[in-house]
């Protein structure tokens, strides 16, 4: 049975505790998911705003090649493989994004990679 759990304080507090998260229990790691998720950050967009177009490139976003799709994510999420050229990581997930998207049967969009 699911349970709600109240968290009370600073968000910020839950993300920096990540082992902390992981060895609590699922509610918690849920909460750390969605709230990595669905809230920005100082100068980052949140993923969900990405995700449904919320999201708009700053001029400085533009200039570093940081437009609207998959890559962003993957910079958001896993930003020290991102910037340096072509990383086997980054191109393995780009291979899995792809074959669930065609297995959804919807399109993977414009800009997937992170490379630049």
């Amino acid at each position: 049975m699911l349970k709600m759990v109240n968290f009370p304080g600073d968000i910020a507090k839950l993300r920096k505790s990540a082992l902390r998260v992981t060895t609590a229990n699922q509610a918690i790691n849920g909460l750390a998911f969605l709230a990595n998720d669905i809230m920005a950050e100082k100068n980052k967009p949140s993923c969900h705003d990405v995700v449904i177009g919320a999201w708009t490139p700053t001029e400085a976003d533009v200039a570093a090649n940081q437009l609207s799709g998959y890559g962003v994510i993957t910079n958001l999420f896993n930003g020290g493989e991102c910037g340096h050229g072509l990383d086997k990581r980054v191109a393995k997930r780009i291979g899995f994004y792809e074959r669930y998207c065609g297995m959804l049967g919807v399109s993977t969009a414009d800009n997937l990679d992170c490379y630049s």
